[in-house]
């Protein structure tokens, strides 16, 4: 062996800039390279089953498909067995544990075994999705809580007396070793059976440094808890009929660290919030207002987002409800908006459309604006053109995400010039472009597509999501199917 392989340091370096597909090749090499690369291989597994495949084979018999219940080994379960499992949660950072998929693969003595708490000494995060109370997985997840972990999510769907969830918390609460620094809960639609134990929890962790917690149901109390967290840094709240009960006086008092809040909800609960929050710390500010009822932007939250305005770098408005151009332009004086995402899946007569010349005011508004997301059911409501497009390419060369629906006919664009001066879109940096919902003649997509928006944004991926989905406020439509059809 070249004596380059027995610099160990340099090695893991060239290995960490290696896909998994190309570390599982470099492991077959020789014993050296093996042990190097399994330490990453193994780091953060996305699926806690794939550590059941270590077990020898003849131990049970693998299923394919759900049975009635767990298999049955085949054999006495020996501590021989646990080698290869033991050896590689040694160096795993990260785990995500879903109980339901446990539930029909793996026979309850693995489970209930007792070298499973010694597994994992190092696991720093832990991400729980709880589909089934099953007490063999269930049972589990507390043997997975270690004085490393660093990072709790909370992912599950059951709201009963059962419910799993609240033996993991009231471990979380009562022990004294754990130091998590970040936590992040998506809870059922009612916390009855939970009686507080979610606060205590929180409350425990006083090196908590980023809290997220989404739910249907009013969990303003855990974030009353949260006010209290000497260090906490970033607050997401979202899906939640949460903030009615805040006081209303300012509580600037508390939240003396937090730096960033995400924010999701309807019109009048958002309000609440920010009037509860002082700004004086924040530094990044995210709203997402979903289905409001008054307008928009009512002139109450418009006060509240005044007070945020040079913090405020992402806003998203999610409508269900007919809207006119008034209501949007209060968001034209977020000078330092980053982000910005309107969503209008209704059609409606008594809608204004947004045209080029809306579009242009939006983009002139915000001169820091690096993601802009316009969704429409209909091109009736948005009657944006290749204009604009060109307007935007020509604008902002700092734009990195743009998705949006547009007019591309020739008819809609009879002005509109093939001929790009690629001078002007040279140092354009966008990385995604997602065409959405939008209108083309048939077979115009391709040519599209070369001759105009290849030449305006050379490093773009080009995507076409479904305009039905709901966006998610980080922008997570990377897997959306390629555009044009096929490898570009």
């Amino acid at each position: 062996m070249h004596p380059f392989w027995e610099l160990q340091d340099v090695v893991s370096e060239v290995i960490l800039l290696l896909s998994k597909a190309d570390m599982t090749r470099v492991a077959r090499v020789n014993k050296r390279l093996w042990e190097l690369t399994i330490p990453h291989l193994w780091r953060h597994v996305p699926n806690f089953r794939q550590f059941f495949n270590l077990f020898p084979s003849d131990l049970w018999i693998r299923v394919k498909f759900k049975s009635v219940s767990p298999p049955a080994l085949e054999r006495e379960l020996q501590d021989s067995d646990w080698s290869r499992f033991l050896f590689h949660s040694k160096t795993t950072k990260s785990i995500d544990y879903s109980v339901g998929s446990l539930l029909h693969l793996v026979p309850l003595e693995v489970l209930s075994h007792p070298l499973l708490p010694t597994s994992f000494p190092s696991l720093e995060r832990l991400s729980v999705g709880v589909l089934s109370t099953e007490e063999g997985p269930t049972k589990v997840i507390p043997l997975l809580l270690r004085p490393s972990l660093r990072s709790v999510g909370l992912d599950h769907f059951s709201a009963n007396s059962n419910d799993p969830l609240v033996g993991l918390l009231e471990t979380i609460s009562e022990s004294r070793t754990f130091s998590l620094e970040e936590m992040s809960f998506s809870l059922p639609r009612s916390l009855d059976h939970l009686k507080g134990v979610e606060t205590r929890a929180i409350a425990s962790q006083t090196c908590l440094r980023r809290l997220t917690i989404r739910s249907l149901a009013d969990i303003t109390e855990m974030v009353e808890i949260a006010r209290s967290l000497p260090f906490l840094e970033e607050l997401e709240v979202g899906k939640s009929k949460v903030y009615s009960r805040f006081p209303k006086q300012d509580i600037a008092a508390g939240f003396r660290s937090l730096t960033t809040l995400v924010v999701g909800g309807v019109p009048a609960e958002i309000q609440n919030l920010l009037r509860s929050i002082g700004s004086g710390s924040l530094a990044r500010v995210a709203l997402r207002l979903i289905n409001p009822r008054h307008g928009a932007i009512y002139p109450a939250l418009v006060a509240e987002m005044q007070r945020f305005k040079s913090h405020l770098l992402n806003l998203h408005l999610d409508l269900r409800v007919p809207f006119t151009w008034e209501d949007l332009e209060p968001a034209l004086a977020l000078a330092e908006l980053q982000a910005f995402g309107l969503t209008y899946l209704v059609r409606s007569s008594e809608s204004q459309p947004i045209t080029d010349a809306r579009l242009r005011q939006m983009v002139d508004s915000w001169p820091h604006l690096t993601q802009l997301r316009l969704i429409s059911k209909s091109t009736a409501t948005l009657r944006v053109t290749l204009s604009s497009l060109a307007y935007i390419a020509s604008n902002r060369p700092n734009m990195r995400k743009l998705a949006i629906t547009f007019e591309a006919r020739q008819a809609m664009n009879p002005e509109f010039s093939d001929k790009v001066d690629v001078s002007k879109s040279s140092e354009n940096g966008l990385e995604l472009f997602d065409v959405v919902g939008s209108v083309f003649d048939e077979g115009d997509e391709g040519r599209l597509a070369d001759t105009v928006f290849r030449l305006w944004w050379p490093r773009a991926r080009f995507c076409e999501s479904d305009s039905l989905s709901n966006p998610r406020s980080r922008w997570e439509i990377d897997d959306a199917p390629s555009w044009p059809r096929g490898e570009r």
